[in-house]
C-alpha cells in the first residue's frame, strides 16, 4: 500500500539571485530525465511549483516498492536578454510506515493424543480409548 498519498508536500528547494526585477525571479522545474532511471519522467511520482519550489507527492510512494528517489530541479531566472540556470539534485529517501499486517510464513500442525477411561453404564465395563 502507498506509504504517501498524492499532494503530499515533501519539502522546498530555495534558489537566490543577486539580480534584481525580472532577473531576480525564478521559476523551478524539474529536469525531464531523472538520475538512474530509462523512461521519461512522467512515470515519477514528484511535481514542483514552478513559483514557490514546493515539491509534492503527485503518485503513491511505497518503501517496499522503491525506497530512494534522486532527480534534477532546475532554477532559472527570467532574464529578458538570456535566462540563467542553476541545477541541484535532489534525493528523496522513503521511509516506511506500518502498512504491512503481518502473515504466517509457516503452519504447524501437531496431533493429541487423549486417552481416557469411558464407563458404558449399561454393560458395566470400563474401556480405555485413545484418540
Amino acid at each position: 500500500m502507498a506509504s504517501m498519498s498524492r499532494c503530499n508536500m515533501l519539502f522546498q528547494v530555495k534558489a537566490a539571485d543577486s539580480d534584481v526585477g525580472d532577473n531576480a525571479r525564478l521559476l523551478y522545474a524539474l529536469l525531464d530525465n531523472p538520475v538512474n532511471q530509462s523512461s521519461l519522467f512522467d512515470s515519477s511520482p514528484f511535481a514542483v511549483d514552478p513559483a514557490s519550489g514546493v515539491i509534492r507527492a503527485t503518485g503513491s510512494v511505497d518503501r517496499e516498492l522503491k525506497s530512494v528517489y534522486q532527480f534534477h530541479v532546475t532554477a532559472a531566472d527570467c532574464g529578458s536578454a538570456t535566462s540563467l540556470t542553476s541545477t541541484a539534485l535532489v534525493t528523496v529517501n522513503v521511509l516506511d510506515v506500518n502498512d504491512e499486517t503481518p502473515q504466517f510464513k509457516v503452519f504447524v500442525t501437531f496431533k493429541v493424543f487423549l486417552s481416557f477411561i469411558v464407563l458404558d453404564r449399561f454393560h458395566w465395563q470400563c474401556k480405555r480409548c485413545t484418540y
